[in-house]
This record gives structure tokens, C-alpha cells and sequence, in this order.
């Protein structure tokens, strides 16, 4: 994931926020599974998520749909916080993207980012605390390090032996006595035998963490980051009762593996190339298959041609000996750090009419896949088009970068999470100067994935901010065969003048400055993939991307970040003016209508700071939750008429 920073863009869209599309209603007609079959929707083996949120998807197929009814479309506007707490050390300034989880054992679990905490979940306090490694020691200062990395973004649970798992900032995974909080074992996912971590690739986060029931003892699957400097990509399956390590799968294909290492030009470079493990993976029982995104090939630029195997795609192995049974490449030979982060989710889904076993993913470049688990095919149809197609490609451009000449571009409304292709009047808005650049050459539109050339501007989706990233989690609502994704969006202006060089620009990261829209909320009926309903996320409230989730009374809660105006040209907004205005700039919790987009609710962050995190449900005592991480500034005193906190976290719980 590229920590390059440009100057900020987005576009400014002045049309209203939800575009209901009528041709959808029209042509998907009303189809839910009968009362007999109501869990119909989960593939066979997987347990329906009710009173428990217990997967970083809620059930294991993740699909992040709760059947609880508590909290309906009557009274969602009657929520208020119950509690609100920190947890996290106050030195650690990392995003918070972490969820917990609820309710094994009558606790709720959580991360304290060099922690694992047990909570009361009507309360917050603290049961027990299990003290992990303080420090990530894989930089070079080794135990010295008060260097921390992004908190864990989920934790495994197992029922069958009543264990947690979560990773640790020395990058090992530790399995914990969910009742006691005691440690059971300890194992490296970082190593030797199993690349490169920590400063060397610009490690962003501890391992994840994720349980699969296998029939046996069950498998706990890990793996390490990274992806700036030269590592191989790998996924680790340990048995989850005695941490031992089952197999290990590579990324990058060796010089054996044929016909994969052929997709690359110099199968020297494979040994490096990157294909790092963001996501958190499914298993899918039905095939016995673990399904993982993989990340973006090292280095960006400058590698000879080839589609470069399996960097940038999702590939599946065989839970039981981590042979690889297929994959999917969305991005041939990525230049643009189109990581595949999201967490792929499974379901029976309605499409034409028949229940059908779906499995679903996105990456960066904001393209959902709908695929056959069995085989990786895909269902509605990604044909490879030639990017010799698009408005903007030059063959001199393709031969300078080495792009691929092909993409797999889904059909319908798959390609409709974003703008991929702006238009002029997206581009007027953004760049007055349109479509003449300062320096005199002509800015040409284009799409994503288009390669820039050396003798002319291209517009097209800027990639650094674009896309569905590791918490833009998808929900499937069953009774309305529907499916509501999350992605960011911007724009930039590109040249290339060397294949070693980075891409010359003349837009900003597009992280922050935005003006305008930010991306979209978009709905997909999955009988025939058409779009039921999108909403426009704007400047003022911040792109979404935490993650969504939904309910059985048809509500949708997503998360947007905070407000990217007028904060900063860094990483992360600065939010310090605005607090001092006494103006609160900070991310939102939404409650919209699933089925037609209408907003119903919205919280705001009132410590006037980011939403990075997804939320999760739950019923504890006869009542249900709502439960979310929110970010506070570090300190003490006030900013403005804004509380400072000791701990960067607030983990913030709702109920009627």
C-alpha cells in the first residue's frame, strides 16, 4: 500500500446525495428465500449470526448481516451511547481500524493495540487483560523499539475450544483462554522461512487473525504485510488447538511452479515480488477452500512484462494442505497499488431467479467480482478488454510502463462502484484548466488502468485513494437479495517519462483537501446485477471507509471517515483548526434504509475525530448493541470546546 503523497483532489458533485435508479426496480423483481429455507442464504456448515457477533463478518461466511430485530427502522433514531472508553496506550498514534467482537462467554473482546482486553459488554470494564509484546521489535532498534503498528483489525475466536487468537506487534500470533485470558501458545508468522517483515517492507499492521472450522481441530490462519521493499507474500495455516504449523503458502510462484512463473518476464523478480497479505481471508466449507487477497507487486515500476502471479488477486487453497485450487487476477502487472484488501464473503444469493452459491471480493481499482466458489469463474461476466479500448492509451505508453495490454472489467453493475472513466464535467470541476494543463499539453481523458505516456496528460481515478479498501466491508441482506459496497474515489492528472521514475502528477494524495464527492455507497440487486440505489459521500462528511453492516428489520450501517476538507496536505486530516473553531469535523455513524437509501439516523464522532472502524451488533441481557471504534485526540485538556483523551481509541456502544 503506497505511502507516496501527492497534492489533494476529488470532484465536486452539486446533484443530490441518493440517486435512486428506476431501471433497477424495474427489471429485479422482488424475490426473497421462503420461511422454511430462511437461513438458505448461508452456505451448509455455517452457523447464522444472531445474538453473537463473532467473525470480523459477523457469521463465517462473512456476510455481515445480523438477524436481530430489536433495532428497527421505528425507533433506530432513539439510540444513544451507553459507554465510551479507551484502551489503547496513550503513545500509540496508529489509525484505529480494530473491531471487537461479542459475546462468548457473557465478554465482549477487544484489542488495546499491545493487548488483548475482556469487556462487560453493557459497560465496558475491563474482566481481564492478557499483556502482550509492547513494542513492534522487528525494526532494526530490536527490543528497544517504542514503535507501534496499526492495532490488530480483527480477532479469531473458536467456540470448539473456547480460544482467542490475535496478532502481536513482534508479528507472532497468540492463542488466549477466551474465559481466563491465560495464554495457550505462541508461534512466529514472521521469520525465518517466511519473508521479510517489519521496517524492511514497511509493515503497517500486526498479523491478522482467522478461524476456520475444518471438521477437526480447526485452523487459524495468518499471515505478514508489507509490500514497499522486496518480500515474498505468504498465508500460514496453524492448527488452532496446538499452534502448529500445518502449511504455508507462497504468493509468488518459485522457478518449479509452472505455468505461473511464466507471468513473469525475469523469474528473478518473483522471489521479491511482493503480493503481501492485507486481508482477512473466508473459508469456504462447501469447497473447503481458504480464499485470500493478495497485495501489489514490488517494486511498482520498472519490472519486466508479465502479468506477475498471484500479486493483486484472489487465490484459493485447499484448508487441509494449502494446494492451490484457483485464482482470480483482476490487475495484470499492477502499477498502480491496486491491492485486492478486501474481505472476500460468500452466500446464496437469488441470481436469475435460481439460488446460487456467490462469492464475492473487490480491490482497490473499486470493481466488485462476483464468482463461482468452486472454480473462481466469474458469475455475471469480467471479460479481459484491451486497454488499447480506451480513451487515453498510446502503444508507446504500454511499452514504456509495461502494463499489461488486457484487464478484466466486470459487467453491469459491478463496474458502477465508482467513476471509473471520468467525464468532462467531473474534470471541469476538479481542473478549471481543463483540458489544457499549465505547462500547455493537452490533458486527455482516460480510465483506470490505462498506462500514462510521456507526450500528454491523462485524467483518470486516482489510485493512491481510490478503491475498497481492507475495512470496506461489503453486507448481503438476504430478504432483499441485496448487496451494499463501499468505495472512495478521486481523480488525478498523470505523465510518465521513465519506467523507473514515478508517475509524474499534478494532483494531490487525495486523502485529504478534498472538495466534492468522495466516493459512493452503492447497492447492487444481486438477481441481475443492476444498481438499486447510490449515495454520494462529500467533503464535508468524509469517504466511507469503514465497513458496513446490516440487519433483519432492513436497516444498513455504515461508517463515513470525518470531514477531508480544509484539513491538511498530509496522510491524515488535521482536524487541530477546526476543533479550535469550535466546528467538529469528525467521522459519522449512518442507519439508512437498506432497501431504498433513504437516511435514517446519523451519529457523530463527538471527540471530533476519524471513523476508521466497522460496526458490529450484538444482544446481551435482552438488549441490543451497537458498537464502533472512534478516534480522539492524544492529550489532556481541551481543543476548543473538544476533550483531549490519554488514549488515541474510544470504543463507543449504543442502545435504545
Amino acid at each position: 500500500m503506497r505511502k507516496l503523497v501527492f497534492l489533494a483532489v476529488t470532484a465536486a458533485l452539486v446533484a443530490a446525495t441518493v440517486v435512486a435508479l428506476a431501471s433497477a426496480s424495474s427489471t429485479s423483481p422482488k424475490i426473497t428465500p421462503s420461511a422454511e429455507t430462511a437461513n438458505a442464504y448461508l452456505p451448509k456448515g455455517v452457523k447464522p449470526c444472531v445474538n453473537d457477533w463473532l467473525y470480523f463478518g459477523c457469521d463465517a461466511a462473512g456476510t455481515a448481516y445480523s438477524q436481530l430485530k430489536q433495532i428497527t427502522k421505528a425507533n433506530v433514531t432513539k439510540l444513544k451511547v451507553v459507554w465510551d472508553q479507551g484502551y489503547m496506550p496513550p503513545a500509540y498514534s496508529q489509525p484505529v481500524h480494530a473491531q471487537p467482537i461479542c459475546c462468548a462467554n457473557n465478554m465482549m473482546y477487544t484489542t488495546g493495540a499491545d493487548s488483548l482486553l475482556a469487556l462487560e459488554p453493557d459497560t465496558g470494564k475491563i474482566i481481564w487483560k492478557y499483556q502482550g509484546v509492547k513494542y513492534d521489535t522487528t525494526t532494526a532498534a530490536g527490543a528497544a523499539s517504542t514503535k507501534y503498528n496499526i492495532a490488530a483489525r480483527n480477532i479469531a475466536y473458536s467456540d470448539k475450544l473456547n480460544l482467542l487468537y490475535t496478532g502481536e506487534q513482534d508479528g507472532h500470533v497468540t492463542a488466549i483462554n477466551a474465559k481466563t485470558g491465560t495464554p495457550q501458545w505462541n508461534v512466529a508468522v514472521v521469520g525465518a522461512g517466511n519473508g521479510t517483515y517489519g521496517a524492511a517492507t514497511s509493515a503497517q499492521s500486526v498479523p491478522f487473525t482467522f478461524y476456520a472450522d475444518d471438521g477437526k481441530d480447526g485452523v487459524v490462519l495468518s499471515a505478514p504485510n508489507g509490500g514497499e521493499s522486496p518480500m515474498r507474500g505468504s498465508l500460514s495455516a496453524f492448527n488452532a488447538k496446538t499452534g502448529k504449523l500445518i502449511w504455508r503458502a507462497w504468493m509468488t510462484p518459485d522457478p518449479t511452479q509452472i505455468p505461473a512463473i511464466l507471468t513473469w518476464a525475469n523469474p528473478a523478480e518473483a522471489a521479491v515480488g511482493g503480493a503481501p497479505v492485507w486481508s482477512i481471508p473466508t473459508y469456504d466449507p462447501i469447497n473447503r477452500n481458504i480464499v485470500q487477497g493478495t497485495g501489489n507487486t514490488y517494486p511498482y515500476l520498472g519490472r519486466a512484462p508479465g502479468k506477475n502471479l498471484w500479486a493483486t488477486a484472489y487465490v484459493a487453497f485447499n484448508i487441509d494442505t494449502g494446494a492451490l485450487k484457483w485464482y482470480v487476477q483482476p490487475i495484470h502487472h499492477d502499477e498502480w497499488d491496486y491491492d485486492c484488501p478486501h474481505s472476500a464473503n460468500q452466500f446464496n444469493a437469488i441470481v436469475h431467479g435460481k439460488l446460487t452459491h456467490v462469492m464475492a471480493f473487490a480491490c482497490k481499482n473499486s470493481y466488485a467480482y462476483y464468482v463461482d466458489p468452486k472454480n473462481g469463474h466469474c458469475i455475471f461476466g469480467c471479460p479481459e478488454v484491451s486497454m488499447s479500448t480506451r480513451p487515453g492509451y498510446t502503444k508507446e505508453g504500454e511499452q514504456l510502463n509495461n502494463t499489461y495490454p488486457t484487464q478484466m472489467i466486470p459487467v453491469g453493475a459491478q463496474g458502477q462502484l465508482i467513476q471509473h472513466c471520468p467525464d468532462a464535467e467531473f474534470a471541469k470541476e476538479q481542473f478549471p484548466y481543463f483540458p489544457t494543463a499549465p505547462d500547455g499539453k493537452n490533458i486527455v481523458l482516460s480510465c483506470d488502468m490505462v498506462p500514462e505516456n510521456a507526450n500528454f496528460w491523462i485524467l483518470k481515478p486516482f489510485y493512491t485513494s481510490n478503491g475498497v479498501g481492507v475495512q470496506s466491508r461489503a453486507t448481503y441482506n438476504p430478504a432483499l437479495n441485496m448487496q451494499v459496497w463501499t468505495a472512495t474515489n478521486s481523480i488525478g492528472i498523470y505523465r510518465n517519462v521513465s519506467p523507473t521514475d514515478y508517475h509524474t502528477s499534478i494532483t494531490s494524495s487525495g486523502r485529504v483537501s478534498f472538495t466534492g464527492r468522495t466516493g459512493y455507497v452503492t447497492a447492487i440487486n444481486l438477481n441481475d446485477n443492476t444498481v438499486a440505489w447510490q449515495y454520494k459521500t462529500m467533503a464535508t462528511e468524509g469517504n466511507a471507509y469503514g465497513g458496513t453492516m446490516s440487519t433483519a428489520t432492513g436497516l444498513l450501517f455504515f461508517t463515513v471517515k470525518g470531514r477531508t476538507d480544509g484539513a491538511g496536505t498530509g496522510r491524515q486530516p488535521d482536524y487541530t483548526q477546526y476543533r479550535l473553531n469550535g466546528v467538529n469535523p469528525g467521522g459519522k455513524l449512518y442507519a439508512f434504509d437498506m432497501k431504498t437509501g433513504q437516511k435514517l439516523w446519523e451519529f457523530q464522532n463527538p471527540h471530533a475525530d476519524l471513523i476508521e472502524g466497522p460496526p458490529i451488533t450484538f444482544m446481551y441481557k435482552g438488549k441490543q448493541y451497537i458498537s464502533l471504534y472512534m478516534m480522539c485526540p492524544n492529550g489532556t485538556g481541551k481543543q476548543g470546546p473538544f476533550d483531549l483523551c490519554p488514549s488515541h481509541d474510544r470504543l463507543m456502544t449504543f442502545s435504545l
